[in-house]
């Protein structure tokens, strides 16, 4: 397996990284992963594409979001990066496909799945609620 990460020289490829982030229970990466792979599946079900300047479009507020002025500057730190021109075009997509994705789900269809999944909705988890007035406190209480 090629390295994915060099560390003080030390090389760490990818198989062992994931490894030991679901060692620990952190399977961010994977989670994330396969999100984007949804995204690209969903987008070419519903026939969803994104042009080169909705591509452009994107990479620019990134690089504008990260304070990259320059090309100098863009291309310096997708190479600390690891990234590829490809790579990069590639996250790019993705994340226009994303707003691509969104934009064609219209507001009728997110009342109708909202509905049907409302009571899941209503639920909040509270770990400590703060108040200044012991009566209030107390009215919380009885309501919860």
């Amino acid at each position: 397996m090629t390295d994915f990460l060099r560390v003080d020289g030390e090389e760490i490829d990818l198989k062992t990284a994931l490894q030991w982030r679901l060692g620990v229970d952190n399977d961010d990466f994977i989670d994330e992963t396969v999100t984007d792979a949804a995204v690209f599946k969903y987008c070419k079900v519903k026939e969803i594409s994104v042009t080169k300047e909705e591509i452009q479009n994107v990479f620019n507020e990134l690089r504008y979001t990260k304070e990259m002025e320059s090309a100098e500057e863009t291309k310096s730190w997708m190479k600390e990066s690891g990234l590829s021109e490809e790579s990069m075009a590639q996250v790019c997509e993705i994340m226009a496909l994303r707003n691509a994705m969104r934009k064609s789900i219209s507001d009728d269809e997110c009342r109708e799945v909202f509905a049907m999944d409302q009571a899941s909705h209503d639920v909040a988890e509270i770990y400590s609620i703060t108040v200044d007035d012991e009566d209030l406190a107390n009215e919380i209480i009885s309501q919860v």
